[in-house]
């Protein structure tokens, strides 16, 4: 049996998996205005889904009561507004999480898996509640979380389990004996705010490289050095070739080109390369 759902978020990729998905069809994209992308748009018109944008939850409540009767439930996964009870009384959503729950709660969810210096990160799909990521656990999948992956190729590995979501949310809709996980209202984690983006000389080097890895898709970190913030995009362990140094400036452990950070030194022999 195919299942008709609407969309609820800005991936084009989670979009499209659903939509190949054997068991699935995607009738319609709802997204919010500010959050479209080229590549959610580009992947509308060629899988000819109608894309709805809305502004705020009434909004929302509005456009799946027109759509009522077209669709069996709905399936999100980046969404940035919070589903109230009201919704909830009339439709059915299903959520796509990249973490394996009830770990990691929360919006920047992979932003606290690789500060953690996981080995392995998870995805999950689970029933929407009130609750920010609790209600019944359908489906989670782990994929391993390499120390070269950043938050782009996290996002990339973890999105290709979708389909397996997909395949146990069809086992769940149509085995009343499926065993489900329990969820809770535990491990949540704030949203991240700038102040958690900045690297000091002081802090461990796994923490700043970390740091580092969680901000590749967005505008970097800040190292703050001779009253400036410099941003730092990228980052790797180097050999320290002391020969090297004489044309930098060192003041503590900074390595500095005239006014710009270029490096961190860790110990005799090796430093953090800043660039």
């Amino acid at each position: 049996m195919e299942h008709n759902v609407i969309y609820l978020g800005n991936n084009a990729r989670a979009c499209d998996y659903i939509h190949c998905h054997k068991d699935f069809n995607v009738t319609a994209v709802i997204c919010q205005s500010k959050m479209i992308n080229d590549e959610l748009l580009t992947c509308c018109y060629v899988r000819e889904i109608p894309i709805i944008e809305i502004k705020n939850h009434t909004n929302l409540s509005e456009q799946l009561n027109l759509a009522s009767g077209t669709f069996d439930f709905v399936i999100m996964l980046s969404f940035g507004i919070m589903i109230r009870e009201e919704i909830l009384q009339s439709h059915t959503i299903y959520n796509i999480h990249p973490s394996y729950l009830p770990k990691y709660k929360g919006k920047n969810c992979t932003f606290y898996t690789i500060m953690a210096g996981e080995k392995e990160a998870g995805i999950s799909l689970h029933k929407v509640t009130t609750g920010i990521d609790e209600g019944e656990i359908i489906s989670r999948k782990t994929i391993p979380l390499y120390y070269w992956m950043g938050n782009i190729a996290l996002w990339e590995n973890l999105l290709e389990q979708v389909p397996n979501l997909l395949t146990d949310l069809n086992d769940y809709l149509s085995n009343n004996n499926y065993s489900t996980f329990i969820n809770n209202n535990e491990h949540y984690f704030p949203p991240v705010d700038q102040s958690m983006l900045y690297i000091t000389g002081a802090m461990p080097a796994k923490d700043i490289i970390n740091l580092v890895r969680s901000q590749e898709n967005y505008s970097g970190v800040k190292f703050a050095y001779n009253n400036t913030d410099h941003v730092i995009k990228k980052i790797k362990v180097s050999c320290l070739d002391k020969a090297d140094l004489e044309s930098y400036t060192i003041n503590e452990n900074i390595i500095s080109e005239g006014s710009i950070p270029v490096g961190i030194i860790l110990n005799d022999k090796y430093y953090l390369k800043l660039s």
